[in-house]
């Protein structure tokens, strides 16, 4: 039946943390529909919304007594989170640009203190991802991406008269640890509190 309270609008935080990092802890009790993402590296603004793809390539079978395919079944599947983040600080640019790396110097003697990103042939960091809004009955919607690492070209516009937005993907890996079927993505939303 159809339920306007389904069409959802709002904005989403993104969050991004080590591969293994746990959900919050109160994914599962939470009473108000907030969660602690304490452990998480929280994006600022973005400049739009967040898409989430999934793509799945089928093997299909026809035989020659049907006029078509009578089964078909997952061959490969892969899920990729793309947006666009407004705030070009050097926390969300690191996380921006595969096998990037971030060294902080502190302000000393003769040394300013300066934030530094280096890349280039890096190594690539395994991650999990996550984006958190809000459910239809107006809790929580976690979209997690299990194991992921940085994915696309990385832009930036730099200029008195450009703004400082710069693309974020992060593709999937299939999270070995999980059971079969369930490798990529999970999605949670909060439906009521806890008796």
């Amino acid at each position: 039946m159809a339920n306007v309270a389904n069409l959802l609008t709002g904005s989403v935080n993104i969050y991004v943390a080590d591969y293994a990092t746990s959900l919050p802890s109160d994914l599962d009790s939470s009473t108000n529909g907030t969660l602690d993402w304490s452990d998480w590296v929280q994006f600022g603004y973005k400049a739009e919304g967040l898409e989430l793809e999934v793509e799945t390539e089928f093997l299909e079978k026809e035989i020659d007594e049907a006029a078509g395919v009578v089964k078909r079944v997952i061959l490969t599947q892969s899920a990729i989170a793309r947006t666009i983040i407004a705030e070009a600080d050097f926390t969300n640019i690191v996380y921006s640009i595969p096998g990037a790396t971030r060294t902080a110097v502190a302000a000393a003697s003769g040394q300013n203190a300066q934030d530094i990103i280096k890349f280039g042939g890096g190594t690539l960091t395994d991650r999990t991802f996550c984006v958190a809004g809000k459910s239809p009955e107006g809790f929580f919607r976690v979209v997690h991406l299990l194991k992921c690492n940085e994915a696309e070209t990385f832009t930036i516009k730099l200029g008195r008269t450009e703004w400082q937005d710069f693309g974020l993907a992060f593709a999937c890996l299939h999270d070995m640890t999980e059971v079969d079927g369930e490798r990529l993505v999970h999605m949670y939303d909060m439906t009521a509190v806890a008796s």
